[in-house]
């Protein structure tokens, strides 16, 4: 699995072309050659960029869960909804396509941030919005999320402010 890192600020030029920038294209070297997935993003009002191996096996995750059922059928519809496969090309330029410019509302500012093995490419103006509303939200969902004591632990501790790390 790739472990794609950092937050990265760049323009959109008016044809939807962004340059990746270099700390961001090294990381994705050993991915250009087989390209990229970009769709609506799963959960936010930005893009997704997939390198297209993890496209791939996440798709062959999704095929394994049954395809005569409602439910599945909805999900995997909503999850392949403007999917398109797209490269970067020799100048590090990724073309984002119309139809997905415009969901994403992205001008001329974006951001690039990595989120694992997924590169989410927001507007900026968006991107800052979304990071301030989950702000104060951010220590309990992570709290939440991460902590793996066992629950009579997580509940003798509660309302403990010490941070070991």
């Amino acid at each position: 699995m790739t472990n794609l890192i950092g937050t990265y600020e760049c323009k959109a030029d008016a044809k939807g072309r962004v340059t990746i920038p270099s700390g961001l294209k090294n990381q994705l070297a050993p991915m250009l050659s087989a390209g990229f997935v970009i769709k609506h993003s799963t959960f936010r009002d930005c893009l997704q960029l997939h390198p297209r191996k993890e496209y791939n096996e996440t798709m062959e995750k999704i095929k394994s869960k049954g395809r005569f059922n409602r439910k599945y059928v909805k999900v995997l519809r909503q999850f392949v909804s403007g999917a398109q496969p797209v490269t970067i090309d020799d100048s590090g330029r990724l073309q984002i396509p119309k139809d997905l410019v415009a969901f994403a509302e992205i001008k001329k500012e974006v951001v690039l941030t990595a989120l694992i093995d997924v590169i989410e490419i927001w507007d900026k103006t968006r991107y800052k919005a979304d990071m301030d509303a989950g702000a104060e939200e951010y220590p309990d969902l992570l709290e939440e999320v991460l902590d793996d004591r066992p629950e009579k632990d997580k509940e003798a501790g509660k309302g403990d402010d010490d941070e070991l790390s």
